[in-house]
């Protein structure tokens, strides 16, 4: 990752003004915007991001949100363990960030003092770590209540209002909120100005530092007009929960006109002498648009567009538990006490906001992106820092995506979120560098100039500069479960991507064999680690449900690679002599460049981590990972995390004291022979051996010059697409049936290329040359259509985590082997034996297609540890992850399933008390 980030040819959002062609300079190291100078930052260390036209704007800041994803900011439960509600909370954090806020004031709603006491430390400022992976960072907690007028209360719980009469003394906000709290972690308090002593505790609070808000209040505009005079410099959601503007009295509303003396020229944090900032819902069911734009042209200036999003926020539609027994009827964006037309908040995200507030006042873009970034920013009193895209401010902002309504409205989309500087991205990269590392020998070895240079290598030679690579790849599988395990998973990937880029250019500048054959080992070797770790990892950091999805696309890189391969080497026949090889072989430094670069931006394996007792940074990768907006489930994170923690330490203390368990218990001895029978299995398909003598198969039926090259090209897409349907239905259909299917089929296949080499090589018969060609071409369809990318998958389930690295490394390592004698032998198979050789194949499928029907079991669809069971093995958890997992209670010692179940649960939302 480059030190620094240039963002050029996009419209910037900056000074409340939206420049076309401009530039964004970010320090992604200190996660600060910044000016360049002349010769500042240096050329060497600038990573160039093209906009092509996008907006780039500062993060958003939202200053009234109680909540989102079925998680409320107020709502923890007296049985809650505080942890509980720490977790949930950072859970949100990170799926908040993905609506486009970076930053936020969490929101308390009217409490009592005991739970101010509990849940406001928790809400505390998260800035001071500057993580981006923390998420949506809390600028302080927003404290709502309890000081409100009687008659004003909205859906607030009126247990806590109440109690305290009318009465408002300073001594007595302290004592609700926590004086402590107040200092540290508080940054807004609304409350009614027209209460008693409420002034006096203005007063108070501003000398705190704290902003104090008018809201929820029976206040005339006199009084309201005296807060703003004692201290208050900000107005919660206008228009709701206090008196409606009249021609007589204004009540709040007038506050927003330009005052007629400047009368309060000596408050900075105030708009024109007195006029205070103000908030408004513009969610279509608190405020009419009318009203909306009313506001923002007398005081546009002022204006602060909030969500007042509750934990609803993300949920689906339907019934769901409120506080005090109450429920709440959510349709849409529309939320209400059931039974009555009470509103009970919003469930409207930020951008859905700002595209509202576009439609209903016709505001110009730079104009709706002040509402959310500069005019919040300016409110808090944190100009400069957040907000803004000028020099020394914090790197948060969003890239957007502008369209047009049928209506020829603005219309704006997140495109991207950073946050300090950073974005988060997900890896399989690896598995292109694999392919084409893989591929580039086949049309390597079709380029004329290519032996002509290295002086006819014999077919002993060939098989050499073919299989050292598959041995350097054995090798580095071997090592590759060690070093997975010791180094870790992302770091073990960074370490063969960089082998690879070295032995990328030993192979391109090679001056003769000797050293052409050395790149070739350390190649080899490189993605012999790749290939044993990357599978890991991705089934490591997946969701159960599109695991062998994600894993599966490990395969579709490799096939791609293989195919850009053979498309480059068709190009490279075009460049004179020498370069006709070595400029494809250069391009192997590519990918391997990506993906060092590539890896700074993702996380280590979350069950790598918890290996290691690495807990805290466990939680934030598998809450960072499987965030996804909707999902209502907000305890998934916390129960996943609770699964794979207990499950390894069952296995670590119970199961798998020393990894040698693998060969010792019967169970594991099971998985070991499963996993080496399929990698076994896959090398005994010949897809390697027909991968890499491509061009020669081709030309033996009368395909010559460059033709091989074009014809190995098409050859090299087949992968690609079987791959891609693979992908399609991998997670639905399972891994057993289409692996032992498609072994069926390849065994017709086969026997195809086989009696058709028989009878058409050197023939002048077109047509059974043709055909000849099509079943090779069908080979690889077939083979990726339910081998290639299940194979991986399967592999990487099976395995307990203690066992996975070094257990996936020995599959891949007998496999390699397999595959090295196949890539050894087969030039002499063909000249001695000739079409023959394929018989050898047919009966290893038909073998195959057997096992697969027979002793392989089903793993499609659960966890990595719920696996183990179909293994016999013992589990903490019997519940599906996707179903509200149960511990039981761990008893090593002593080792019971456990088949207790859960109560059905609401779906979104826990039934909290306030």
């Amino acid at each position: 990752m480059a030190r620094y980030t240039k963002f050029v040819n996009g419209r910037v959002f900056r000074d409340n003004e939206l420049t076309i062609n401009d530039e964004v300079w970010v320090d992604c190291q200190r996660g600060q915007i910044i000016t360049p100078t002349i010769n500042y930052p240096p050329p060497e260390v600038i990573e160039i991001v093209d906009l092509q036209g996008k907006i780039i704007s500062p993060g958003f800041i939202d200053v009234q949100l109680n909540g989102a994803f079925g998680f409320d900011f107020s709502g923890l439960d007296p049985n809650m363990p505080v942890a509980e509600f720490e977790k949930g909370l950072h859970e949100t954090n990170r799926r908040l960030i993905a609506t486009g806020t970076t930053s936020y004031l969490p929101t308390m709603t009217s409490q009592l003092e005991s739970v101010y006491h509990k849940i406001v430390p928790l809400l505390r400022p998260t800035g001071a770590s500057r993580d981006p992976l923390l998420g949506a960072e809390s600028l302080g907690t927003h404290l709502e209540g309890p000081f409100f007028a009687h008659t004003r209360t909205g859906c607030h719980s009126r247990e806590a209002i109440f109690p305290l009469k009318n009465q408002t003394s300073p001594e007595l906000v302290k004592k609700v909120y926590g004086e402590k709290n107040l200092q540290s972690y508080v940054k807004m308090v609304t409350l009614a100005p027209d209460r008693d002593d409420a002034l006096d505790a203005i007063r108070e609070l501003s000398q705190m530092g704290i902003i104090a808000s008018i809201g929820h209040t029976a206040a005339t505009y006199q009084q309201a007009q005296a807060g703003i005079t004692a201290g208050a410099g900000f107005i919660t959601h206008l228009f709701n929960a206090m008196n409606s503007m009249h021609h007589r009295e204004p009540g709040p509303f007038g506050l927003i006109s330009p005052p007629k003396n400047q009368v309060l020229a000596n408050r900075p944090d105030l708009l024109d002498g007195g006029r205070p900032y103000y908030g408004l819902i513009a969610d279509g069911i608190h405020i009419h648009p009318t009203s909306i734009r009313l506001a923002w042209n007398v005081h546009p200036q002022g204006l602060v567009l909030v969500t007042d999003a509750v934990m609803l926020m993300g949920c689906p539609d339907g019934l769901h538990n409120w506080t005090n027994g109450q429920k709440i009827v959510k349709k849409g964006a529309l939320l209400q006490l059931e039974g009555q037309d009470t509103i009970a908040g919003s469930a409207t995200p930020i951008i859905d906001c700002i595209n509202n507030f576009l439609s209903w006042t016709g505001a110009s873009v730079h104009a709706a992106l002040q509402t959310v970034t500069t005019n919040p920013a300016a409110a808090l009193g944190m100009a400069g820092k957040k907000g803004t895209l000028t020099a020394g401010a914090d790197g948060d902002f969003v890239i957007l995506e502008e369209s047009t309504t049928e209506s020829g409205q603005p219309l704006l989309k997140i495109d991207e979120v950073w946050k300090f500087g950073q974005r988060i991205i997900f890896a399989t990269t690896g598995s292109l560098i694999y392919g084409y590392d893989s591929g580039i020998i086949s049309t390597t070895l079709g380029q004329s100039s290519f032996p002509s240079y290295f002086h006819k290598p014999s077919d002993n030679l060939i098989g050499a500069i073919v299989s050292t690579y598959s041995g350097g790849q054995g090798i580095g599988n071997l090592l590759g479960g060690w070093l997975g395990d010791s180094l870790g998973r992302k770091k073990t990937i960074w370490l063969a991507s960089t082998l690879a880029l070295i032995g990328a250019i030993l192979q391109t500048a090679a001056v003769n064999i000797v050293m052409f054959l050395v790149g070739r080992i350390l190649a080899g070797f490189a993605i012999g680690l790749v290939y044993a770790v990357s599978s890991i990892y991705n089934a490591e950091i997946a969701p159960p449900k599109i695991r062998g999805v994600i894993v599966g696309l490990q395969t579709q890189l490799i096939s791609l690679g293989y195919a850009l391969a053979n498309w480059v080497g068709v190009f490279g026949s075009f460049a004179a002599g020498n370069a006709a090889w070595r400029i494809p072989l250069g391009i192997q430094c590519v990918p391997a460049l990506i993906l060092i670069l590539g890896l700074f931006w993702l996380p280590e394996s979350p069950r790598w981590l918890i290996q290691k007792e690495k807990y805290d940074q466990a939680r934030v990768v598998l809450e960072r990972l499987h965030s996804e907006i909707g999902d209502a489930d907000t305890g998934f994170y916390h129960r996943e995390f609770e699964q794979i923690k207990q499950q390894i330490d069952f296995e670590r203390e119970v199961t798998i004291k020393s990894w040698w368990v693998l060969f010792t218990k019967a169970s594991n001895r099971r998985r070991l022979l499963l996993g080496i029978g399929l990698q076994v299995f896959l090398q005994t398909t010949g897809v390697n051996v027909v991968n890499y003598y491509q061009t020669t198969l081709f030309s033996d039926v009368g395909i010559t010059g460059r033709n091989v090259l074009w014809v190995s090209a098409g050859y090299g897409m087949m992968g690609p697409i079987g791959n891609a349907i693979c992908l399609s239905y991998i997670d639905k259909v399972g891994r057993k049936l289409p692996l032992a299917w498609t072994s069926v089929a390849l065994v017709i296949d086969m026997t195809l290329i086989m009696v058709f080499s028989k009878y058409f090589p050197g023939s002048s018969n077109r047509i059974g040359q043709g055909f000849t060609i099509a079943w090779i071409f069908s080979f690889s369809f077939i083979f990726s259509l339910g081998y290639n990318a299940i194979q991986l998958v399967y592999i990487a389930e099976i395995f307990p985590t203690a066992l996975r690295s070094r257990a996936t490394a020995i599959c891949a390592f007998m496999g390699t082997g397999v595959g090295l004698l196949f890539n050894q032998l087969s030039p002499k198979a063909f000249a001695r034996i000739g079409w023959k050789y394929y018989a050898i194949f047919v009966a290893c499928d038909i073998v195959a297609a057997f096992c697969f029907f027979m002793f392989y079991p089903e793993t499609q669809g659960k966890t990595l540890e719920e696996i183990a069971e179909l293994f016999g093995d013992d589990l903490v958890f019997t519940e599906h992850i996707d179903t509200h997992v149960v511990p039981m209670q761990k008893d090593v010692s002593n080792v019971k399933r456990s088949s207790q179940k859960l109560d059905e649960r609401e779906e979104c939302v826990e039934d909290v008390s306030r």
